[in-house]
């Protein structure tokens, strides 16, 4: 399941340094082309402490999310949503191979990616 994805994705956010609780400093954006069904790339963003990405549903990310299973054993707060655009989530102390498993579980649970081949494509910016 998403080895290959989630190395990747683990790698990126490792080399970007953008896990850690206290204020952010870079963002790692990472995109994948596109979603299985989708006209939209889907994308993901991590900077310190939250874990925003495309969410192109009118429904409540909490509940599809929770349904899905994409969290696994983890339980992060829901902080801010915009339906048909994006939904922003605090992993304030989540290590960085548990994002990246989330980040896998989100791209092919939720938003459609196949998991045997989906690629990702990744960069950081200081802000």
């Amino acid at each position: 399941m998403g080895e290959r994805q989630r190395a990747a994705i683990e790698k990126a956010l490792t080399d970007g340094r953008v896990v850690h609780d206290g204020e952010p400093t870079r963002i790692c954006t990472l995109e994948v082309q596109p979603a299985a069904g989708g006209t939209a790339p889907a994308w993901v963003q991590v900077l310190a402490g939250s874990l925003n990405f495309f969410y192109p549903f009118a429904d409540d990310p909490a509940a599809r999310l929770g349904a899905s299973g994409a969290f696994g054993t983890l339980k992060p707060s829901l902080i801010e949503w915009q339906a048909n655009e994006y939904a922003t989530w605090d992993i304030s102390g989540v290590s960085v191979r548990d994002v990246a498993f989330v980040i896998d579980q989100v791209l092919t649970r939720v938003l459609g990616c196949d998991d045997a081949s989906y690629s990702v494509a990744s960069s950081i910016e200081d802000i």
